[in-house]
């Protein structure tokens, strides 16, 4: 027999149990009041571990952490995204229920709403916007201007932003559209975290102190803020570009039919 951790899709922590394999911790987690949910586990030895390296890195990182999470999601609600929780305790599953095998990890749990996510308007204004700006409130933080080092640093952001870049420059990828878009991205997140640093800085602040918030608790903090859309030149002669570039990459794989 082992002893198990139990998660539920949103990340919460259930109860432990003793179970001889995964299967049957999972069947006596997700029982009572945890009745049809849907339920993960974790052996607690590796739980336990991995919690300790990441309670680790947070305090060794603590400010620019805080600030990570708290931009995701300032941002996101910037863009009329519905926010459940915001935390900075580490969890083995993200929001959507995904299992993290590599490392514990702190979360933003949010309420997406359906969008084109193929079109470049929709990428530039909310998801490029979104998964980089973690990394673009650390490069205020720290001064340092480097976005090349996002592709190699990024961790799990970096991976989403690339996969998503697949959704409009294809596979294998268009070099000129992926560094078109994320030239852009870069500058227009930049942008989208300077106009709402004080939310930014804010929600940190509670997150440094707390450690977790509950959506209604982040919204309460930043209420009397002011959201407003960042506008900056030239958009739409990027999402032209972009478009262009999507265009001549479908007649081309038109023509190997």
């Amino acid at each position: 027999m082992m002893l198990w951790v139990g998660f539920t899709s949103d990340g919460d922590a259930l109860d432990e149990v003793e179970a001889e394999d995964e299967e049957a911790a999972k069947a006596a987690l997700a029982s009572g009041e945890h009745a049809g949910q849907f339920v993960y586990a974790v052996e607690k030895d590796r739980f336990d571990e991995r919690y300790a390296r990441m309670e680790e890195e947070y305090t060794r990182r603590e400010d620019a952490l805080c600030r990570h999470e708290a931009a995701h999601a300032v941002i996101a609600l910037s863009q009329d995204l519905g926010i459940r929780r915001v935390s900075m305790k580490p969890r083995p599953f993200y929001s959507d229920g995904r299992k993290d095998t590599q490392s514990t990890h702190f979360s933003v749990a949010m309420t997406f709403v359906e969008r084109d996510s193929r079109h470049p308007h929709w990428f530039v204004n909310t998801r490029a916007s979104l998964i980089m700006a973690g990394w673009a409130a650390e490069r205020k933080l720290d001064g340092k201007p480097d976005w090349e080092r996002f592709w190699n640093e990024g961790g799990s952001d970096a991976i989403e932003a690339k996969s998503t870049a697949l959704l409009i420059c294809g596979y294998p990828m268009n070099q000129k559209c992926k560094d078109g878009m994320f030239d852009w991205a870069a500058g227009f997140t930049d942008g989208i975290v300077n106009d709402h640093w004080r939310g930014i800085q804010e929600v940190a602040g509670c997150l440094k102190h707390n450690r977790e918030t509950t959506g209604e608790q982040f919204e309460g903090i930043i209420r009397d803020m002011r959201f407003t859309y960042a506008r900056y030149p030239n958009l739409k002669d990027l999402v032209a570009a972009l478009n262009r570039l999507k265009q001549a990459r479908d007649k081309r794989l038109k023509g190997l039919d």
